[in-house]
């Protein structure tokens, strides 16, 4: 469970980690940003042999990772679905953190 806000919305990583969450992410959200984070909560690259470089503003493949991703802004669900689709992920989308806790209650397995 990682908690995503803005500038305006600054708890600290530990505040965040405390309250159960594995991390935070800032918005804008950048593709460095979102790798560092990957790297962070140990998603790593799937289909990338050990021994080639990885760029980095790459992100790591997220082959068989489900993402359920909570966002209240339309536009911003559409950039966030296109960046983690086209490192793999399968994302289910909500609109707030109430339909993210329930999704995730009431489909534990899937992400």
């Amino acid at each position: 469970l990682v908690l995503m806000g803005t500038s305006a919305f600054a708890p600290s990583r530990a505040a965040v980690m405390e309250a159960g969450c594995e991390d935070l992410l800032q918005k804008p959200v950048s593709r460095s940003a979102l790798r560092s984070l990957l790297d962070r909560i140990n998603i790593k690259a799937t289909n990338i042999p050990a021994s080639t470089p990885v760029l980095k503003n790459t992100l790591p493949r997220l082959a068989e990772t489900h993402v359920l991703y909570a966002e209240d802004s339309k536009p911003v669900q559409k950039i966030m679905i296109r960046m983690l689709e086209k490192a793999g992920a399968k994302v289910t989308v909500v609109d707030d953190g109430k339909a993210a806790v329930e999704a995730s209650l009431n489909n534990p397995m899937m992400f």
